[in-house]
């Protein structure tokens, strides 16, 4: 319940994953965002050459002010083999194709379900991008004209091939509103959500930079620093730094979600957006417009202005975009402050943004924004603004309600009139340079007291395509038992046992506390003996029939040692690539899905062949490759190295 009306049917967000630049992470990037790193750098060699198109004189032709921006790292790598697509389509299709497809693969582990699990589902597909700088890649690129240009380039095959290879039945649909991109998406997948077109949706933006041609037009424009440094609401704002990254969180009606087990990392209470309308010019903002759009989502979240504890604003550091910003949140906060009768007490808000740590994403900046906020509702901090001196002139009006602040925060919890601990709330608030608003309110989830059940023992299980790999993820649920805080361990197994898909490599642990299976994944990592397999199968000499008579006979052993609880029988059953009805091992609602490590990625560098950047590296790293292929098969020609030689080249074209 809210303190005005009852709530609209919250959705609840259960899953989330990210790249930004300096995080390939949610918990790298709230690492950087705690400790108020800036993420932003000299446009790196792989890009582009930024000496030839750099100027300090905003006048000069072809040249632009900023050689500066937040960069991921690694945008060519791409785990091709997990989605079974080939190395040449892989090559032509847009690295935010790639990303995002990665991003949705890690987002479904994070809110604990296997993606096969997802299959035929009515999951929807919301995705904002504004940026296609690597169709100008494939398009000069001097090769022929092939079928997967289309769609390796296309617009709606970014959120569409998320879709497709998932096998997700939902609305599948690219956004493009320029820096309000992913936040318009988010009001789109939630207004589905609460119509019922879709049971679940994936929500968020991308956004990959590889070519000057923008950087010179926004300079021109007057957008760009010059000093590199997004300094939002500061004396010094001078205009803001371009920045790159992606991010996605899955979304389910809160109702829905309770019943299926899911955690919850935060409601979405309310949002909305709208456009300015006619305004000095096309990129004008408009104050009142975006005034209204706040109000709307206050209105839609049916919350007090006073119970919004944080703003993370959109701050893009212009000397006339954050006063217009600033002065919009502070009219609609007094305009629904009137109209609810309350008083706005004064400093009670705090006001940030990302973008002085990471530059401004364009359609990925609202999804960066609600990640760190639910981040920020997680660890009870709110992250300061790196390099912050004192407001802009034109800001003073607001240090009577909102407060800025340069370091990071203790972000207690609210409580009411009689000592009860309230959800913190928080709001997110983008517009695009085309005039389109957008804000979002959250709120903290407080799930209610769950009742602890006595120890049991429990069965762990790991799974990769590769022995390193399970390697990995071994380390990776060690890091989790020693960092802390560690899940119930029957929340750990069943996540592993129902959200991962099940791969060939397979590592099995029956533990009856966390320490025991800290103890049992050190002993494989040692190399003692544990529950290993490689997904022994059946004799391939088999007749068709045999097998599956075979098969159905080890189904039904697996089912009696589940029902049974015969887990050391399961374990080995499993790692030898058996399949388990995990639903018969405990009752159900015992259990919830917990945030854990998901599968480790395989990638590799794909690229399209051609004259610059990222382009020349890979033409130098296949012209490598193929001198070290065929240096070994002319060494087999007379019958050194040949068999060398053949190993290498199957292992290219693994």
């Amino acid at each position: 319940m809210s303190e005005l009306t009852d709530p609209p049917d919250d959705i609840a967000i259960i899953g989330m994953a990210c790249r930004f630049p300096g995080a390939g992470d949610y918990e790298a990037f709230w690492r950087a965002q705690r400790d108020g790193r800036f993420c932003v750098g000299e446009v790196p060699a792989d890009r582009w050459r930024w000496q030839q198109h750099y100027s300090t004189r905003r006048e000069d032709e072809n040249k632009t002010i900023s050689k500066w921006g937040g960069f991921m790292a690694d945008i060519d790598q791409f785990d091709a083999a997990l989605f079974r697509i080939s190395p040449r389509e892989a090559e032509l299709m847009d690295p935010q194709q790639r990303i995002m497809l990665e991003l949705a693969w890690s987002c479904f582990e994070d809110a604990g379900y296997a993606p096969a699990s997802l299959r035929g589902s009515d999951t929807g597909v919301y995705l904002g991008v504004c940026n296609f700088d690597y169709k100008m890649q494939v398009e000069r690129a001097p090769a022929a004209i092939e079928a997967h240009m289309s769609t390796g380039v296309h617009t709606t095959l970014i959120p569409n091939r998320v879709s497709y290879e998932f096998d997700l039945r939902g609305p599948s649909i690219p956004f493009d509103t320029a820096c309000s991109s992913s936040l318009v998406a988010l009001a789109e997948a939630v207004h589905a959500l609460r119509r019922g077109d879709c049971g679940a949706a994936l929500v968020g933006g991308v956004s990959v930079l590889l070519n000057p041609t923008h950087f010179i037009s926004f300079s021109k424009a007057g957008m760009l620093s010059p000093r590199g440094v997004c300094r939002s609401f500061d004396e010094g704002a001078d205009g803001y730094v371009r920045g790159e990254g992606a991010g996605l969180i899955m979304l389910k009606p809160l109702r829905q979600a309770l019943r299926d087990n899911d955690k919850v990392y935060g409601l979405v209470k309310g949002v909305a957006v709208n456009h300015g309308g006619k305004v000095a010019t096309v990129t004008s903002p408009n104050p009142f417009a975006q005034a209204r759009c706040v109000e709307m989502a206050l209105r839609d979240a049916a919350l007090s202005p006073a119970a919004i504890g944080y703003i993370e604003a959109h701050g893009t550091g212009t000397p006339k975009g954050d006063p217009i910003e600033m002065n919009a949140l502070i009219r609609a906060y007094a305009s629904q402050a009137r109209a609810q009768g309350v008083e706005l007490a004064a400093r009670s808000c705090a006001i940030g943004s990302v973008k002085t740590s990471i530059g401004h994403l364009e359609a990925a900046a609202g999804i960066a924004g609600i990640i760190k906020v639910l981040m920020a509702f997680r660890h009870g901090t709110l992250p300061g603004i790196p390099g912050f001196a004192r407001p802009h002139a034109n800001l003073a009006a607001a240090a009577g309600r909102f407060a800025f602040s340069a370091e990071p925060q203790p972000w207690p919890a609210p409580v009411d009139r009689v000592g009860i601990i309230q959800p913190r709330r928080a709001a997110i608030n983008n517009f695009g340079f085309s005039g389109v608003n957008a804000h979002l309110v959250l709120e903290e989830y407080l799930p209610a007291a769950r009742q602890e059940l006595p120890a049991q023992p429990e069965l762990i299980v790991l799974s990769a395509r590769t022995d390193a790999a399970l390697r990995q993820g071994a380390i990776d649920l060690l890091q989790v038992l020693e960092d802390g805080p560690v899940p119930a361990l029957s929340d750990v197994a069943f996540t592993l046992q129902t959200g991962r898909a099940p791969f060939n490599r397979r590592l099995a642990v029956v533990a009856d506390s966390h320490e025991t299976l800290r103890r049992e994944l050190q002993r494989h990592l040692d190399g003692s003996a544990v529950i290993t397999g490689a997904n022994a199968t059946n004799n391939a000499t088999m007749t068709t029939t045999r097998r599956a008579v075979a098969e159905v006979a080890d189904r039904a052993q697996a089912d009696a040692w589940a029902r049974q609880g015969h887990l050391p029988e399961l374990a080995r059953h499993w790692v030898d690539g058996g399949t388990v009805d995990w639903r018969l091992l405990r009752a159900e609602g015992s259990a919830r899905r917990v945030s854990l490590p998901g599968h480790p990625l395989s990638p590799r560098p794909y690229w399209v062949t051609g004259a610059t950047g990222l382009s020349a590296l890979h033409g130098r790293r296949k012209a490598k490759r193929a001198a070290r292929i065929n240096k070994g098969v002319n060494q087999g020609a007379d019958g050194r190295g040949a068999g060398r030689a053949a190993g290498s080249s199957t292992a290219t074209a693994t």
